[in-house]
């Protein structure tokens, strides 16, 4: 039987990735939230793939902690900074 096709840029996986960056972090989802500068609901939306990130609060991210907008949305490792990668492992 074969697995089904996971979409990197679905709401759901998106999520995933934002909490494992979260995780990675040491962040609570408050903080998170509090970073991107949207609500605490917002991001507990966001993680639970209910709710895209939207670009503004991606970018903020971006610029704090050297993400980069094709991994939020597209789940594309390659401009990670690597000690975010080994702490996501």
């Amino acid at each position: 039987m074969t697995q089904p096709l996971v979409n990197p840029q679905s709401p759901e996986e998106i999520g995933k990735r934002l909490k494992k960056l979260r995780k990675a972090l040491g962040k609570t989802q408050a903080e998170m939230a509090e970073l991107a500068a949207i609500s605490k609901r917002a991001w507990s939306l966001i993680e639970r793939g209910s709710r895209r990130i939207g670009v503004g609060a991606a970018l903020r991210l971006c610029d704090l902690y050297g993400l980069s907008l094709d991994w939020i949305y597209r789940g594309n490792i390659a401009q990670l900074p690597l000690n975010l990668i080994e702490k996501m492992r």
